[in-house]
């Protein structure tokens, strides 16, 4: 494996690889003997290969992790699933939500990006449950209006859909499935999340963008751009999130007593037109900035990253 990653870069300038394996540890002694050897590989041989791969909380060790970064690991993708041990458990996920916190701060203090696996609402969701999510992706940096939008998708095959059927909050349609939420506030508030991350979509991609981004949270270094440009970006970015956010979060608060929860969603509705009026604004005045200081935007792709490296070489 680490013969193949530097035979890519020497043959074709290879610089960054997305490792495809939900779980790259493999679940057991084994497969984190064969990690720790092929980061050390890559170590050894300076590897300048950047990588991404994907694993459970429970195996978020640091000085594993710590080892995989010196042969060259930067992105990481957790399925953390929830933020409240309730819904954990009926996920049937082996880890709890402490567990899932110290994972995300061992990859952040690590330097690297970082990307949840979330699902937000379920079936038998609460308002409450849904406020204490909200609270942990606040808490380790993650609340976003795509995280804050994400539900229980049912599989066929899947021990949760069992569940789901004896529930009878599953619609079969033969080639997919639906699922109905318990609790009529929360099927209101799931409606505003979704909202909210549909309006959000449009600056979603100007920003991946802008941050030459191969996901939203995994981003390609832009060669030569000032500190100064990364901290406005960064602003605007921070801005779009916790707008529409605060959005779903007013919503949550309103439908705790709303005597009628389609108020709410109406209420809702105007405030995301009016949000995003106010960060369109905001998302011209980036394009004019970025024209000034960079002469406009250009995406780098893994191609341009390779070209400046032979050019400064």
């Amino acid at each position: 494996m680490a013969a193949e990653v530097l035979h890519l870069h020497e043959e074709f300038g290879l610089v960054e690889l997305l490792i495809v394996d939900d779980e790259f540890f493999g679940g057991n002694p084994a497969g984190v003997e064969r990690a720790v050897r092929f980061a050390d590989l890559l170590a050894a041989a300076d590897s300048p290969v950047g990588l991404a791969l994907s694993f459970r909380a429970e195996n978020a060790d640091p000085a594993l992790l710590a080892r995989l970064y010196a042969g060259g690991l930067r992105h990481c993708f957790i399925g953390l699933e929830s933020g409240v041990d309730s819904d954990l458990k009926l996920y049937g996920k082996a880890h709890s939500a402490d567990q899932n916190r110290r994972a995300v701060e061992v990859v952040k203090d690590l330097g690297m990006s970082f990307q949840p696996g979330f699902m937000m609402f379920h079936y038998d969701s609460t308002i409450d449950q849904l406020r204490r999510n909200m609270a942990f992706l606040r808490d380790i940096g993650e609340c976003k209006p795509v995280t804050v939008n994400s539900s229980v998708d049912p599989h066929f095959g899947t021990p949760l859909l069992r569940v789901m059927r004896r529930e009878n909050v599953v619609s079969d349609h033969g080639t997919a499935m639906t699922m109905r939420y318990k609790n009529p506030r929360v099927a209101v508030a799931k409606e505003i999340a979704h909202e909210a991350a549909v309006g959000f979509q449009e600056f979603m991609n100007v920003i991946a963008g802008v941050q030459s981004a191969i996901t939203y949270e995994c981003r390609r270094p832009v060669p030569g751009r000032q500190p100064e440009v990364r901290s406005v970006i960064d602003a605007f970015e921070k801005r779009v999130n916790e707008t529409f956010v605060q959005v779903v979060d007013e919503a949550l608060d309103a439908l705790d007593g709303a005597t009628d929860p389609a108020d709410v969603a109406g209420a809702a509705r105007e405030r995301l037109t009016a949000v995003h009026r106010e960060l369109s604004v905001g998302r011209s005045l980036l394009m004019l900035f970025l024209q000034q200081r960079e002469g406009g935007v250009s995406y780098r792709t893994q191609r341009d990253l390779i070209a400046a490296r032979v050019a400064a070489s």
